[in-house]
Order: structure tokens, then C-alpha cells, then sequence
């Protein structure tokens, strides 16, 4: 089984809106049990629902979440195969608790935006979590066929 997750920081906002997205795209475009996805934050407080305009945005395109927070931990990341962040900030702190675990599984770990941070909408009204949810409706699939075409020509 493909395991993803999304990562940010507190784990109400970006990365359950990439979740929900992922899982949305994966279960119209795809029928298969073979792909697991999650998130977590770096700082997040464990079992926080996901913030009203998170919810608002991905109703908008009729998707669903109701998901809680979760804190990541090596644990966690040990569970994955890939792994994608919001900003740089989350990708050092990943490699930190990756390099500190000495594991053996490496996940491939990568931004989300191949060259921008996403920046968190935290605070900053419906809009900008509005905008969040189009650009991940677009940018995710590109960003997972690779994985994905790895895992069809498998089955």
C-alpha cells in the first residue's frame, strides 16, 4: 500500500485541505484501496478539527473533511512513502526528526509546490483558503501521477 502525507504546521488548515483534496481526486479518478492518505503538523495540538474555512473552501468543490489534528512524529513519517511539505520551514524540520530517528526507510520527501512555499491562511479570512483549495485541485494530481503510474503498472 502507497502511504502520503501532507505536512504543515498546525495541521487545521493546508495539509488537511491537501488531504481531503488527495482523497477526493484519488477516489474519482482512481478505484483502488492501495493508497493511504494522511497529515500532520509540526506543531500541531492533537485532535484540533480542521478550521471552519478549511471546511468552507473544500465544500465549495463538494469535498468532504472531517478529519482531526495530529502531531507528526518519527513514528509517523516510518509509516510513509511519501511525504509532502508546505514550505521549506517543514521540509528542514522533517529531515530533522528523519536524521534523529535513524531509520532505515527513507520516504521520498519534497515540497508540495515545486518552487513556492504555501503560505498558511491562518487568520487572513475565507479567500485565501478559498484560493488554497483551486490551486491544490490542480496542483496535486500533477504532483502524484508519477506515484501513481509506479503503482498501476505494479498491480
Amino acid at each position: 500500500m502507497l502511504s502520503i502525507l501532507f505536512i504543515c504546521s498546525g495541521n487545521t488548515c493546508r495539509s488537511p485541505m491537501a488531504e481531503a483534496v488527495t482523497k477526493s481526486w484519488l477516489s474519482t479518478t482512481f478505484r483502488t484501496n492501495k493508497i493511504k492518505v494522511s497529515s500532520a503538523g509540526t506543531q500541531a495540538k492533537p485532535n484540533t478539527p480542521a478550521s471552519p474555512e478549511a471546511v468552507i473552501a473544500l465544500a465549495r468543490h463538494n469535498i468532504h473533511h472531517n478529519g482531526k489534528s495530529q502531531r507528526l512524529t518519527a513514528e509517523l513519517i516510518k509509516e510513509q512513502d511519501v511525504i509532502f511539505v508546505m514550505t521549506n520551514e517543514h521540509l528542514l524540520h522533517t529531515q530533522e526528526i528523519i536524521a534523529k530517528s535513524k531509520t532505515d526507510k527513507m520516504p521520498m520527501l519534497m515540497t508540495l509546490h515545486p518552487v513556492l512555499d504555501l503560505p498558511d491562511p491562518l487568520g487572513k479570512g475565507q479567500q485565501p483558503y478559498d484560493e488554497l483549495v483551486n490551486e491544490f485541485v490542480v496542483l496535486i494530481p500533477e504532483r502524484l501521477k508519477p506515484f501513481l503510474t509506479l503503482l498501476t503498472e505494479s498491480a
